[in-house]
Order: C-alpha cells, then sequence, then structure tokens
C-alpha cells in the first residue's frame, strides 16, 4: 500500500468516526427522539378575519416577520383575512387601531443543531376589492409576493435577505428595497416606482409609471415593455437591458457593464448623449435640439440603441456615435444639454429587530 492509499484511509477512518461520535451526541442531546431533532414540531396555523371593511374601514396594513415568506393577495370577501402559524418559540402580535392594522412576528432566541425545516409557513393576508388604503412589508429572511391588489394608497416592501416579486397591482407609489434578493415586477401602474437591490437582479416588465428609478448595486437591470415620463436605471456591476419602452427623459448608467436599449420613437425627437470610457457605442446620432432626452453612459462596457418606431420595427437612423463630428465647413453645434443621471440606490434597510416574547 503506498502512503497516499494510507493517508487517504487514515483521513476517512477519522471522518467516518468524527460523523458517528457527532450523530451520538446530537442524538443524545435530542434524548435519541428523532422527532426532536425537527423544527417543525408543534406549530399550529391561525386564521383571523376581521370585520367587513363597510364596517370598520382600514388605511393600513403593517407586516413585520423576520423569518417567513409574506404573500399579500386579494379575496373576494369584504374582510381583511390573515393566516400565520405560531408554536412555543414564535408568536404573532396583531393590533388593530385607528384603520392601522398591525401584524408582527416575534421569536425567541433558539439554539438549532438542526435546520431540517421544510414546511411552508407563509404569513398570507388576503385583502377585499374594496380595501384602498396602503400596504407596508418588511421581513429580515424572507421572500415577499404580492399580486393582484389595487390600491389608493402606496405600496412598501422592505426585505433584508429575500426575493420581492410583485404582479399585477395598481398603486399610487411603490417601493422596493432588497439587501440580498432579486426584484420581479410585472404588470404594475403606478404614479412612481423606486426599485433598489443591493445585490441582485432587478427586472421590470409591462409596466405604467409616471417616474420609474431602477438600481443595483451588483447586479443586472432590465425593464420591457414599460412606458413612462421620467425613467433612470443604473448599476454598479452589471449590465443594463431596456427593451420597447418610452419615456421623455431616460437616464441609463452602468459603472461597469453592457448598455443595449430599445426606444420607442424616432431619433429627431431626442437629444442623445452617449459615453462609453472604455467600449464601443453603436447609436443614432439624435437632435441638438428637442424636448425629450435620452443619456447612455458607462465605465467599463459598450452601449447600443435602437429607435423603434410605430410597429416596433427599427427605424431608419444614421447610426453611429457622430454627434461631436465635424466636416472643418462650419463650425460645430452646441453639444445638447445633458440628461438626468440615474438616482442612486438608497441604502439597504436594516434587518426588523427581533423581540423576545413575553
Amino acid at each position: 500500500m503506498s502512503n497516499a492509499q494510507k493517508i487517504t484511509l487514515v483521513v476517512a477512518t477519522v471522518l467516518l468516526v468524527g460523523g458517528l461520535g457527532l450523530s451520538f451526541t446530537v442524538l443524545a442531546l435530542a434524548d435519541f427522539n428523532l422527532g426532536n431533532l425537527s423544527t417543525t414540531r408543534d406549530w399550529v396555523e391561525i386564521t383571523d378575519t376581521l370585520a367587513p371593511e363597510s364596517e370598520a374601514a382600514h388605511t393600513e396594513i403593517v407586516v413585520r416577520d423576520g423569518s417567513e415568506n409574506v404573500r399579500v393577495e386579494s379575496t373576494s370577501s369584504d374582510s381583511i383575512e390573515i393566516e400565520y402559524w405560531e408554536n412555543d418559540g414564535k408568536r404573532f402580535e396583531v393590533a388593530d387601531k385607528d384603520g392601522v392594522l398591525s401584524i408582527e412576528g416575534v421569536s425567541k432566541p433558539v439554539f438549532k443543531i438542526f435546520m431540517m425545516d421544510l414546511q411552508d409557513r407563509t404569513t398570507v393576508i388576503r385583502i377585499p376589492t374594496s380595501y384602498t388604503g396602503s400596504v407596508s412589508v418588511e421581513t429580515a429572511s424572507g421572500n415577499v409576493r404580492i399580486a393582484d391588489t389595487a390600491l389608493a394608497g402606496r405600496v412598501t416592501v422592505r426585505a433584508h435577505s429575500g426575493d420581492v416579486t410583485l404582479r399585477g397591482i395598481d398603486a399610487d407609489s411603490i417601493e422596493i428595497q432588497t439587501s440580498s434578493g432579486r426584484i420581479e415586477a410585472d404588470s404594475l401602474r403606478a404614479e412612481g416606482l423606486s426599485a433598489s437591490a443591493m445585490s441582485g437582479n432587478i427586472s421590470i416588465t409591462g409596466t405604467t409609471a409616471t417616474s420609474l428609478a431602477a438600481n443595483a448595486s451588483s447586479g443586472d437591470v432590465r425593464i420591457a415593455d414599460t412606458d413612462t415620463v421620467s425613467m433612470g436605471a443604473g448599476t454598479s456591476s452589471g449590465n443594463i437591458d431596456v427593451s420597447r419602452c418610452s419615456g421623455e427623459v431616460i437616464a441609463l448608467e452602468a459603472s461597469s457593464g453592457d448598455i443595449t436599449a430599445q426606444i420607442e420613437g424616432i431619433e429627431s425627437e431626442y437629444v442623445i448623449m452617449t459615453s462609453s470610457s472604455s467600449g464601443s457605442i453603436n447609436a443614432p446620432r439624435g437632435a441638438l435640439d428637442a424636448d425629450k432626452h435620452l443619456s447612455l453612459a458607462t465605465s467599463s462596457g459598450s452601449i447600443r440603441l435602437t429607435m423603434l418606431d410605430a410597429a416596433g420595427e427599427p427605424s431608419d437612423s444614421r447610426g453611429g456615435e457622430s454627434r461631436g463630428d465635424s466636416d472643418g465647413s462650419s463650425p460645430s453645434a452646441p453639444s445638447a444639454p445633458e440628461a438626468p443621471s440615474a438616482p442612486e440606490a438608497p441604502a439597504a434597510p436594516a434587518a426588523p429587530t427581533a423581540r423576545a416574547a413575553a
């Protein structure tokens, strides 16, 4: 037997003995009962149904939790319905006062040897179509999904570590923040829409908003089939892809990444400004003076801008970045005014502080 084989045999023996010893220790701590190793025991599902909105209308719903997923959806009932899970280590505090419904998960500090928890304990809030207030959801490590709701107020979602999905929402304003997770928004209607991710991709499709801001510190930003008046998108490390979108002021900025844009309209309607420190630029010249503005800038990456006609096909353009060219026979035209830069991503929300249960 070679030395390598001897070493392999010794290492395998040590790992085997160590594993058996650890298993025995864990079983001993669990009183040799495998059921005590499960983190799903003793959970109880609780359902609350509030008074009808026609009798006691609400103006705001606030949800805070540390570790469970949260889902907000519509119901045909006229009452708000809540579903959540409790056990000895986790309970919920539900407060209904002055039109504000507050739902907060409170956990005891618990040491868990194994995380063998595969049970779905999503907190579900069902809101009636008659509800016209605001919705605010904040989680530490849980996914958030809000779908098929029409609100006169605002929608605010803050997830420290989790994905956020919003679909089919009509609201006055929508704000989404996540520290570590992706953001997916589809078929939204709002006056203002803001989405920011510290580490994760952002995808916005089929949306109508007067103003839209999407910013990722580390991740790609994708916006498609979206109508806006003002659009700003930025990423520090990632690509920006904007397709079949319209707007009067559009600013796209990447520190390290490519920018690809398909904008509905003709180039003579826009002042077009492009800039890349390291990368190719393929964009129409645009107008020297126009009411609409397009700004695309990247420090390290390529830029490709295509204008689309009413049929969604690439419109004829002179192509190539040549706004600064001059044939020497006449003075160069003055440069177009600078389009506004995309807003920077706000700081990620801090995780909700867990409060010890009484």
